[in-house]
């Protein structure tokens, strides 16, 4: 019981010196101004999850997984990055703390992004932070899955150069 409390100790330290930032947003759907979507969400994640890297296990109390971002050609429609659950989570397990960061090749004006769990309606607007630490989803469910939702706010019109997507990823720590 001493070895496996270590464990998890040792892996809430390691993440949050990597993720010393906390974003203070409260949950939230995605937002309704986002009407124009064009593709159907389920395709879109399952275009996004070609992209997911091989996650790697932290510890037996976290996961991290991770993967390259969508490109963005438009805006006013979402692109989705699945970040799915790493190893066998309990479903017992709760989240205590999700420590993210995305990145892009650049920031237009009016881009937008939203750490969610499992669906639309719990996610976290992470426009302003490129990085930090979440406490918003405590006590969710640690076996379901994160994702990325990424846009620039408009009409649909093409960007005038695509935003291209980097290395994104997320350490998800949990307690029973």
């Amino acid at each position: 019981m001493a070895i496996k409390a270590k464990k998890y100790l040792s892996a809430i330290f390691a993440s949050s010196v990597l993720f010393a930032g906390t974003a203070s947003a409260q949950l939230e759907s995605l937002p309704s101004s986002f009407s124009s979507i064009q593709v159907p969400f389920k395709s879109e994640v399952a275009e996004a999850q070609s992209n997911v890297q091989s996650p790697i296990t932290v510890s037996s109390g976290a996961y991290a997984s991770s993967g390259v971002s969508p490109t963005l050609y438009n805006t006013g429609i979402f692109r989705f990055l699945n970040l799915p659950v790493v190893g066998s989570v309990p479903s017992s397990a709760k989240v205590n703390v999700v420590n993210y960061y995305y990145n892009y090749s650049s920031t237009p004006a009016g881009m937008v992004a939203y750490l969610c769990w499992n669906d639309t309606n719990n996610c976290v607007n992470v426009s302003n932070n490129k990085s930090g630490r979440l406490t918003q989803f405590g006590n969710k469910a640690a076996n379901k899955s994160f994702f990325f939702a990424f846009g620039v706010s408009g009409n649909g019109s093409a960007l005038p150069r695509p935003i291209y997507g980097g290395k994104s990823q997320v350490i998800v720590n949990y307690g029973y």
